[in-house]
C-alpha cells in the first residue's frame, strides 16, 4: 500500500469486512480502473480507508500512459 500522508478526507470503515464491501459496491459502478483498489487498516484514524496501490505520481504517469494520444491535455 501507497504511503498514508493524508487520509482525513477518507471515509473510515469500522470493520475489515464493511471496507471488504465498500470495495466490492465500488467495483461494481466503476468501468476502468487505473490501479487496484485495496483495503489498508489505518492506526491514525483506528479504521480501515480504501486506497490504490501506487502513489500519486506512479497514477499520474499511469493515466498519462492511459492517454497518450492527449499529450497535450493531460
Amino acid at each position: 500500500m501507497a504511503k498514508q500522508d493524508d487520509c482525513d478526507y477518507k471515509i473510515r470503515h469500522r470493520t475489515r469486512e464493511d471496507a471488504d464491501r465498500a470495495v466490492e459496491e465500488y467495483y461494481e459502478q466503476i468501468v476502468l480502473s487505473v490501479s487496484p483498489v485495496e483495503v489498508y487498516y489505518c492506526v491514525k484514524h483506528n479504521c480501515y480507508h480504501l486506497g490504490h496501490n501506487l502513489t500519486r505520481d506512479q497514477l499520474k504517469d499511469r493515466w498519462k500512459t492511459m492517454n497518450w494520444w492527449k499529450e497535450d491535455e493531460v
